[in-house]
C-alpha cells in the first residue's frame, strides 16, 4: 500500500474534476488487468448504467471501485464500515448535554417539547 501513497496524496490535493479523471483512469486499468478486456470494453463497462451491466461486468466494476477506495481514497481509521449504534449516539449526546449550561439545557428541553 505504500507504493500508492503518492497517488493518494495527489488525489486528496486534486479538485473534483481531476479526482474523477483519476478514478476513471484507475478503474479502466484495473478492469483491463482483471479481465484482460480491451481498453474500449473496460471504458464501456465504466460508462454503462448500473442496470445495463451483466454479472461479469458488475463484478469487474465493483472490484475496481473497491480497490480504488481502499488504495487511493483510503478512508480514515474507524471509517471502515463501522456504524454507530443507538447506544453510541446516546452516549455522545449525553456528553454534549453534560457540557451545556443550565440555560442551554432549558432551551434544549423547550425545543424537544415542540
Amino acid at each position: 500500500m505504500a507504493d500508492t501513497l503518492a497517488h493518494h496524496t495527489a488525489y486528496i490535493k486534486a479538485d473534483t474534476d481531476v479526482q474523477s479523471e483519476m478514478k476513471a483512469e484507475y478503474m479502466v486499468s484495473y478492469i483491463m488487468g482483471l479481465t484482460k478486456w480491451s481498453e474500449a470494453k473496460a471504458q464501456d463497462v465504466l460508462e454503462a448504467k448500473r442496470g445495463d451491466r451483466d454479472a461479469k461486468e458488475k463484478k469487474a466494476y465493483w472490484a475496481a471501485n473497491s480497490s480504488f477506495s481502499y488504495h487511493i481514497i483510503r478512508p480514515e481509521d474507524g471509517a471502515k464500515g463501522t456504524a454507530k449504534g443507538a447506544d453510541d449516539l446516546v452516549v455522545a449526546a449525553m456528553k454534549i448535554i453534560s457540557k451545556m449550561t443550565t440555560a442551554q439545557k432549558r432551551k434544549l428541553t423547550r425545543l424537544m417539547a415542540e
